[in-house]
């Protein structure tokens, strides 16, 4: 079986074939039919440009552009006709300052083209001659225009050079705001998904099927039922949120890279080594990798920092169906109306305040916490707001590392949705937009704790007695998928600093067959308190070292780590919280249980 491809090849074949039409042209053709086969060309080797994009007579605001493509502006002539044509009020004008008169208007709107590191330039064409040239609109007069590359269409060994010069030219132009809202390119990311998830032969794999059984715990423990009535549409959905967790790390990957260079499937399966998407290469085999590298591949085409809202909100909204969402309760919140919400709960005086004390030490956890941070629109805003200020403040004007770090421990977000979690991550590293870069380090990307945003059910809803988040026993108790064999951890483990680093070294020190009595030395590395956090140490190992023996360590390493989150932040409550509860339809809810709706 073979993946499907996500990364938009070009119709090579197509575009050859509008190049040999150029090509074959009888002489003194004339210029709208090189005009429309240069169109021709263009769409065949950009499919999925829309059409503000690539265009036909795109106004410039000093006349109207023959042929735009991203940021090359194209003039083509009639055959023979590249020679200096006089203008309307009798002065002579070549092809090559007509480009420039469009380009110089094109940059000066700053609010369509003022992005950083944009390139522009210009081709001029009779459809058999092309010149093609960088621009700079600094430069002197007559000198804006480098040249490039000359070519010509004379055989057909022609058309093929002609085509793969054009694909290049134009594509390492500028990357364009990820199309997250485009239906058909968010089933085009999704298919290969499906067709690995339905492959009967890993459909067989015990590393597909211990994922997909984790896939649905989680999202039972959201109070949200799987289609298991289908089975085929369970996998499905499977599939479809394995490729939003995919794209999401990826796309956190691409902003704030581990290695600071773009991603690719190497970093990729680094960080995918958690949770259920990791069926993608434990199960998948070369298939998953594969597709891992497309969708690296496909998420560096982008530019995921120009927009400024939550971007995978809208990617959410086109690859899972309506009817999915309603029946789950997921109604998003619109980015304005979380921008007002935000600013309404965080005035300007506590903003200052808990920025004051946070730069004081005076804080140990976050000021606002979202308990139902879905993609993290609340989480968004929140960090934006807050950076806002910190811009501002004498201490961190200076430093935009110290920005991040100080805004980034202020802002914290639960969800019991494992998807909604991963694309929220990803949402708050999208809100430091040009500063995110400075929020890189050696555990930036550590699936227990980037940028303080949890999996977990921040009411406690299943634990005995109803009780609240923000009281706590001797001992924590996390279900799992064999409801006689829950995980129990000590209290003083689960509020060690290093409770991260602890939990992997536990894990790691688990796998050493070199000691006779790891279990004594487990003891002594954690210092329980009481006899209690002893016995409940005791049984995490002997439930740890099952799962190592069964080759499940890695996902419930990232089970434990996120779902214990909740507990630890109940330490130091956040003092504002912002956020938009699920709202669910009693007579539409496909719980099992829908009177728990009504639970208080």
């Amino acid at each position: 079986m073979q993946a499907r491809s996500v990364t938009g090849q070009p119709n090579w074949a197509a575009a050859r074939e509008s190049a040999a039409r150029l090509r074959e042209m009888p002489a003194q053709q004339a210029e709208a039919n090189v005009q429309s086969q240069l169109h021709s060309i263009l769409q065949a080797l950009f499919p999925r440009l829309p059409a503000s994009e690539l265009s036909l007579e795109r106004p410039s605001g000093d006349g109207r552009i023959d042929v735009y493509c991203r940021n090359v502006v194209f003039e083509t002539k009639a055959q023979g006709k590249l020679d200096a044509r006089p203008k309307p009020d009798g002065s002579l004008e070549t092809p090559e300052e007509q480009a420039v008169r469009y380009l110089k208007a094109l940059t000066a709107q700053p609010d369509l083209f003022a992005r950083q590191g944009v390139g522009w330039r210009a081709a001029v064409t009779d459809g058999r001659e092309w010149h093609f040239y960088d621009y700079d609109r600094e430069a002197a007069a007559g000198r804006q225009l480098t040249p490039v590359r000359q070519l010509n269409l004379r055989q057909p060994a022609d058309d093929d050079a002609l085509v793969s010069f054009l694909y290049e030219f134009v594509d390492r132009t500028v990357k364009l705001p990820p199309p997250t809202d485009d239906r058909k390119w968010a089933e085009e990311l999704a298919k290969p998904f499906i067709e690995l998830a339905d492959d009967a032969v890993i459909r067989r794999s015990p590393a597909y099927a211990v994922k997909l059984a984790l896939w649905r715990d989680l999202l039972r423990g959201a109070h949200i039922t799987p289609p298991d009535s289908a089975l085929g549409a369970s996998r499905e959905l499977f599939a479809r949120h394995t490729m939003l967790v995919v794209t999401a790390r990826a796309v956190a990957e691409t902003i704030l890279p581990i290695s600071g260079q773009a991603p690719d499937g190497d970093r990729l399966h680094r960080i995918l080594a958690e949770g259920f998407a990791v069926w993608l290469l434990d199960a998948a085999g070369a298939e998953g990798e594969k597709l891992l590298d497309e969708i690296a591949a496909e998420v560096n085409r982008y530019d995921w920092q120009t927009n400024s809202r939550d971007t995978l909100k809208d990617l959410y909204h086109a690859i899972i169906p309506r009817n999915i969402r309603h029946d789950f309760g997921e109604y998003y919140t619109p980015d304005w109306l979380a921008r007002a919400v935000c600013e309404e709960v965080m005035d300007a005086q506590w903003r200052q305040e808990v920025i004051e004390m946070s730069v004081a030490g005076q804080l140990q956890g976050p000021a606002v916490l979202d308990p139902s941070c879905g993609s993290g629109t609340f989480l968004y805003q929140a960090t934006q707001l807050l950076l806002d200020d910190a811009r501002r403040h004498p201490e961190l004007s200076g430093s935009p590392q110290a920005q991040v770090e100080i805004v980034n421990g202020l802002v914290a977000g639960i969800d019991l949705h494992p998807v909604a979690v991963e694309l929220a991550k990803t949402t708050k590293i999208l809100a430091f937009s040009d500063l995110a870069s400075y929020a890189r380090s050696e555990n930036a990307n550590a699936d227990s704790g980037i940028h303080l945003v949890h999996l977990g059910d921040s009411l406690q809803w299943e634990t005995r007695g109803n009780r609240a988040l923000f009281s706590l026993e001797e001992v924590v108790t996390l279900s799992t998928d064999e409801p006689s064999n829950p995980i129990r951890l000590p209290r003083t483990f689960v509020f060690d600093d290093q409770f991260v680093t602890r939990l992997n070294q536990i894990f790691d020190y688990v796998r050493r067959p070199e000691y006779p009595d790891i279990e004594g030395d487990l003891i002594a590395l954690l210092h329980p308190n009481t006899g209690a956090e002893e016995e409940a140490l005791r049984q995490f190992y002997r439930t740890i070292r099952r799962y190592i023996d069964e080759g499940r360590d890695h996902v419930w390493r990232w089970y434990i780590a996120n779902l214990i989150q909740p507990v630890r932040l109940s330490q130091h409550p956040a003092t504002r919280l912002v956020g938009n509860p699920p709202w669910v339809v009693y007579n539409a809810m496909s719980n099992e249980r829908p009177d728990d709706a009504s639970r208080p």
